[in-house]
């Protein structure tokens, strides 16, 4: 079962393993009902971020239900004209071929995240598929926990804050998405109680162990004071 999140199910702490599971497995499935309604609520919050580069355009991302697809672990050396940079340029691809829309989301769960790597060297590769889909219209996403985020914020007067070089680069594209905004989007509620039971696993800092002939999720360890 996908998203069973009992003491004695084993879960992986990788974004991969989440990102999968919500968006392949539920949010972005047309099999399952309320897919068009899930969709527009998506393009909602990309449009009202929770932070935006300078460079930015106003303009709303509309996302075609009939005509959006979404794939995940995406590298340029599928496109013939790319492989010579074998790197990947999104998590997550959603696009839209009636309107010439890319939307690439870099996707962090529990790991921080950094301006170098996850803003500029993907609009590197971004601008890479500029060259050669010239008319598409590439909206580039950040996807964080609110934790991850907030603690990013808190640190602004460091000297390499990434907080602050993300805010003060004019040539950003990125736009911050939070995961408790798409957990506020899952009207189904096995799902939405497995998201934010991920979102609170490490931040509690969960472990297994051994039970007998099976496994168990372990308290967390008290920090000595």
């Amino acid at each position: 079962m996908i998203f069973n999140h009992s003491q004695s199910d084993f879960e992986s702490e990788k974004e991969r393993n989440l990102y999968y599971k919500i968006f392949a497995g539920y949010f972005f499935n047309e099999l399952i009902p309320g897919y068009d309604d899930r969709l527009t609520k998506f393009c909602r919050i990309l449009n009202e971020p929770i932070a935006c580069g300078e460079g930015v355009s106003s303009s709303p991302v509309v996302l075609n239900p009939k005509r959006t697809h979404v794939s995940f672990d995406n590298h340029l050396y599928l496109f013939s004209q790319l492989r010579t940079d074998r790197g990947e340029f999104a998590d997550i691809i959603i696009h839209d071929d009636s309107n010439r829309t890319l939307v690439l989301v870099e996707v962090k769960l529990h790991s921080n995240w950094s301006h170098k790597k996850d803003v500029i060297i993907n609009q590197e590769r971004q601008s890479q598929l500029k060259t050669i889909l010239p008319n598409v219209r590439i909206v580039p996403i950040l996807l964080l926990t609110r934790f991850r985020w907030e603690c990013a914020r808190m640190k602004e007067s460091s000297e390499h804050s990434n907080y602050m070089k993300f805010h003060q680069d004019p040539k950003c594209l990125f736009r911050v998405i939070l995961w408790e905004q798409v957990a506020d989007l899952i009207s189904e509620k096995k799902v939405h109680e497995y998201l934010v039971s991920q979102l609170e696993r490490l931040q509690r800092g969960i472990s297994y162990r051994t039970d007998g002939e099976w496994f168990i999720q372990q308290a967390p360890q008290k920090t000595k004071t």
